[in-house]
């Protein structure tokens, strides 16, 4: 049984509506309704929601004098149905556990009662385990009564990325396991929907599609008064409306604070709404407003993808700073921030739902200076979620350039075209003399080049690079051409090349890989991106960098981003 039909069964079972269940235990009608129809999934990290249904239920239990069913034993069920939920089998995981420690297929397959074959579908990926818990359970028990025989324990442990426990139990090690084999499906989705997202968005197209260049900040009066309150969900609407009015018409052109931790499933549900309060965002990006959005980041990993996903028109102007608060703890308190110019507007509420939550926007010059000076402290706790380059910032990407020759680390690379550092010289001037290049762009392109190649050679001698390149067919090439890649240039994706200059570079990148101990070249045949790069410095920084409409970087640092984005390319076979 799934989640959906654990709640649906309940609800039946209690002969109870999802109104008569929110209003019980305080989930808004929308989540409950979207639980119901599976179009909405929780994860059992988000507890509160779980908590509070499971409460509510056992209430309406008590009601209705059927049979009690306690809290306890519904979040029980809840967790057993969502132990699965989104995960899928990693058969290169398990393979690599294989491979390192030469187990035999046919000896694991009978010490765990499966067939042999079996085992090897599930290498090759044409099964996953049906019960992946059963599975984990039985292949844990069986490296378990190997481990310091045929498999040597440092290495074993090394493997799975963790420090070798003082004492090792099977059911730690299956945990440990379940970590390395099992990964969320959902996450690598909601990461590959992300950056897809960034590769095909074009600047151009957008500021056509809601006619950018046409808007017009307003300058008509807008009356408001000093203070107004709102309440529950309609009124939220309302006051964000109103407090981007003000922040627009305002004559301030002050760094805007927007800050919120209240759950957002009713507002997303609104459509209208949503389109409102972009085209507000946009309105202060026409107005030249820097926005400071301080992000909310305890939420599931796929959820804050598709957040930050939404968000990317408005992070291609370059004129978001995007934060979040380190180590924010969860509470039974809910608040919004929303400072700019001469308003500012604050909420607070319960968590699990907006209904009794309250809002206030004021233009009193001393509640806004107040909220401003507690949006200051706040802002002060914050780190950045990303650092966000653009051609006017270019002394600053300078900077980071030369973080990341100096970074002492392994790099990853997935690149929509062939790396520039392992093409030969002369190619490279005869490349560029076919192209219509001033003086000055030929010389950047050259000195780029000496650059990358300088780095890239003395990052070699103690560490690894591994660079993710598109094989092209030379209909694929005509269809989609590319270009020489240099990321963070301004000749990021202008300089092109004949399929034949390709093919001459694929083949100096396989040279190159031939005589560098510690370079590797993996050609891949669908690869899903066109204009970016991605770089990853392990467990540093993400770097991806987009070529053109527009040209932008982004460099992500943030723990838990950073290391959803190294999980999407990354298997241990390539560390």
């Amino acid at each position: 049984m799934d989640f959906s039909e654990r709640l649906n069964s309940y609800l039946q079972e209690l002969g109870v509506s999802a109104k008569e269940l929110s209003e019980e235990s305080g989930v808004s009608q929308v989540v409950i309704s979207r639980y119901r129809s599976g179009q909405r999934i929780p994860t059992p990290e988000n507890m509160h929601s779980l908590r509070d249904l499971a409460i509510g239920i056992e209430s309406l239990s008590r009601k209705k004098k059927i049979r009690l069913i306690s809290a306890s034993e519904v979040l029980e069920a809840f967790d057993s149905d969502l132990s699965e939920v989104n995960v899928s089998f990693c058969d290169e995981n398990f393979n690599r556990i294989m491979e390192v420690f030469g187990l035999n297929a046919s000896e694991m397959a009978h010490s765990m009662s499966y067939d042999p074959s079996y085992i090897s579908r599930l290498r090759t990926g044409k099964r996953v385990p049906p019960n992946p818990e059963e599975f984990l359970q039985k292949l844990s028990d069986y490296i378990f009564s190997r481990l310091g025989k045929s498999i040597p324990a440092p290495e074993f442990y090394a493997l799975l990325g963790v420090t070798p426990p003082e004492k090792t139990d099977p059911d730690t090690l299956k945990k440990q396991l379940r970590t390395y084999i099992l990964k969320n499906a959902n996450n690598e989705r909601a990461v590959n929907s992300f950056l897809k997202s960034m590769d095909e968005f074009n600047l151009d197209d957008y500021i056509k599609k809601i006619h950018f260049d046409d808007l017009r900040v307003p300058t008509l009066p807008f009356t408001f008064p000093k203070e107004k309150t709102y309440f529950g969900v309609k009124g939220q609407k309302a006051a964000e409306l109103d407090i981007f009015k003000l922040i627009v018409l305002s004559k301030s052109t002050e760094p805007v604070f927007l800050y919120s931790d209240m759950e957002m499933e009713e507002l997303a549900e609104d459509k209208n709404f949503q389109k409102k309060w972009l085209f507000g965002l946009a309105m202060m990006l026409k107005k030249g407003l820097r926005l400071r959005y301080v992000h909310n980041l305890n939420r599931p990993m796929n959820e804050m993808m598709i957040a930050l996903e939404n968000l990317i028109p408005m992070y291609m102007t370059g004129q978001i700073e995007p934060y979040y608060i380190p180590d924010k703890q969860e509470d039974a308190f809910r608040h919004i921030y929303r400072v700019g110019g001469t308003a500012a507007m604050i909420g607070v509420g319960i968590a699990g739902g907006n209904s009794g939550n309250s809002y206030q926007v004021t233009t009193s010059k001393t509640l806004v200076s107040g909220i401003r000076r507690q949006t200051d402290e706040l802002l002060k706790q914050a780190l950045p979620l990303m650092e966000i380059y653009t051609d006017e910032k270019n002394k600053a990407f300078m900077a980071f350039r030369q973080e990341l020759d100096s970074s002492c680390s392994d790099i990853y690379q997935a690149m929509s075209g062939l790396p520039l550092y392992t093409m030969p010289r002369n190619t490279l001037m005869n490349i560029l003399s076919k192209n219509k290049l001033t003086k000055e762009q030929k010389k950047e392109a050259e000195d780029y080049y000496d650059r990358v190649l300088n780095a890239v050679e003395e990052r070699l001698k103690e560490y690894t690079i591994c660079d993710e390149v598109p094989i092209l067919t030379e209909n694929e090439f005509i269809r989609h051409p590319i270009a020489l890649q240099i990321p963070g240039s301004s000749l990021s994706g202008r300089i092109s090349y004949t399929y034949k200059e390709y093919m001459e570079h694929m083949s100096a990148c396989e040279e190159y890989a031939l005589s560098h101990e510690n370079y590797a070249l993996k050609k891949i045949s669908d690869n899903p991106f066109r204009n970016i790069n991605i770089l990853i410095s392990r467990d540093n920084f993400v770097w991806i960098s987009k070529m053109m409409t527009p040209t932008i970087q982004f460099i992500i640092r943030h723990p838990g981003l950073r290391e959803a984005i190294e999980h999407r390319f990354i298997t241990l076979v390539d560390a």
